[in-house]
């Protein structure tokens, strides 16, 4: 949801949420090894890594701010937090800062 602030500037609010596959990376060994749907080995990590596929839920919220100078070009500034909860307990969180430009023609 945006709301305006006044002809440049706009708020923006969201909510996420999300059901799937939820892909990562381990070193070998520990309690991931009983939860996964899929598993490989993963050598971009290292030669003891693994890749694994688990089923999970996302829950999230994106706050941030944007504002356009020119009639071409948007600056914003925002912040994503998302909880992933898969079974087994191997949960997860990430905060996303993030700030873009979009210019068009």
């Amino acid at each position: 949801m945006d709301y305006s602030l006044n002809e440049s500037a706009s708020l923006a609010i969201g909510a996420i949420l999300r059901h799937g596959d939820v892909v990562s990376t381990t070193a070998s060994g520990g309690r991931i090894y009983r939860a996964h749907r899929a598993l490989a080995e993963d050598p971009a990590f290292g030669p003891e890594a693994y890749a694994y596929r688990l089923t999970g839920t996302t829950y999230g919220f994106r706050l941030g701010i944007n504002y356009s100078p020119t009639v071409h070009s948007l600056l914003g500034c925002g912040f994503e937090r998302l909880e992933t909860r898969v079974e087994g307990g191997n949960n997860y969180t990430k905060s996303i800062p993030e700030i873009t430009w979009d210019y068009r023609f």
